[in-house]
């Protein structure tokens, strides 16, 4: 076997490792769907914690990645 195809074996093995771990699709950004639904719960339970407390710089932070997640 060339190393060539042992590698491609290796990252064949880790991708099916992973996948198990956070579910099966993969998005373009390079994340799996539900990591990236995760980002976007933790973001949102930040946004609702600065609203109230009158955080502005941080509701503008958590909007924006709010934003930025449901693009991916």
């Amino acid at each position: 076997m060339t190393s060539f195809v042992r590698d491609m074996e290796k990252n064949y093995l880790s991708y099916i490792t992973r996948g198990f771990k956070y579910g099966g699709r993969i998005l373009p950004s390079g994340y799996f769907e539900s990591q990236a639904w995760g980002a976007l719960h933790k973001c949102w339970i930040g946004f609702v914690i600065a609203k109230e407390k009158m955080d502005w710089d941080k509701i503008d932070l958590y909007a924006k990645r709010i934003q930025n997640l449901k693009r991916k």
